[in-house]
């Protein structure tokens, strides 16, 4: 450096509107009292301790500054996308909501049941009629069932007829009457039994009513009626049986007895 030269000429350059500062010393790191030069784009210079500027700096972005709303929503994106992908964060908060379930806390419970309550009955839809592709909602221990609706629950079936067929034992072989018909078609319509002819009154007479075990622990909807006399001198038997199909037992539904004029 000259005589002629000085310390100012070889940091600042000087120039119509602005200045150059240069070959100022470098830092790695700051104390809070450092100052920092603020320049305010017009004509003035001013500075600012390092601490003022964090703490400035700090309240614009994370408490009021005008862009704290995204910068929010960038946090809780980002912490949100970490969180969800950190395998042990969910297990550690499955547990404890598994653990507040188990204490039966009854805060937690009433918040659960509630929504639950609430969620089942916004979304679900109102019936007035039953079908067999209707199902009741049911609690089956701590689970919640569908329990499809049995059709005969759903009323009348639209193939049961409401013409009425009528069905008389007939004379076989041995000499008595009888007849057999079977639970397919009775369920399907009117029936009447007729032990009421008079030519019977003196006879022994039977109608079987066959089923097999496919209707076992099913409600079957029917509708039979009985007619029937029987002779006020003699003796005779009048019967309704039903059994399986292939087998030499039976049960006796129905039966008026007359023995030498008594019923």
């Amino acid at each position: 450096m000259t005589s002629d030269e000085s310390p100012e000429q070889d940091t600042v350059v000087r120039h119509d509107d602005t200045i150059e500062i240069r070959n100022l010393n470098r830092r790695t790191s700051t104390d809070p009292s450092d100052l920092l030069v603020l320049d305010d784009g017009f004509s003035s210079c001013h500075a600012i301790t390092f601490d003022d500027f964090r703490k400035e700096l700090h309240k614009k972005t994370f408490v009021k500054g005008e862009g704290v709303d995204d910068f929010k929503q960038v946090i809780q994106s980002l912490i949100a996308t970490e969180l969800l992908q950190n395998t042990n964060f969910i297990n550690q908060a499955y547990q404890k909501v598994i653990e507040k379930l188990k204490n039966n806390e009854s805060s937690v419970m009433d918040s659960i049941l509630g929504k639950v309550t609430n969620k089942l009955e916004y979304d679900l839809s109102q019936q007035d009629t039953l079908n067999t592709n209707t199902y009741f909602l049911g609690l089956h221990y701590s689970s919640l069932k569908k329990i499809k609706v049995q059709e005969y629950l759903t009323g009348i079936s639209s193939s049961f007829s409401t013409s009425t067929t009528t069905i008389k034992p007939e004379s076989q072989y041995s000499g008595e009457y009888s007849k057999t018909v079977y639970m397919s078609s009775l369920k399907y319509g009117r029936y009447v039994f007729d032990f009421s002819d008079s030519s019977q009154k003196n006879q022994n007479a039977e109608i079987n009513i066959q089923t097999d075990s496919s209707y076992d622990d099913k409600p079957i909807y029917l509708i039979v009626k009985v007619e029937a006399a029987c002779s006020s001198s003699s003796q005779a038997n009048k019967i309704v049986h039903i059994k399986y199909s292939g087998s030499s037992s039976s049960r006796t539904l129905f039966q008026l007895s007359t023995v030498h004029g008594g019923i």
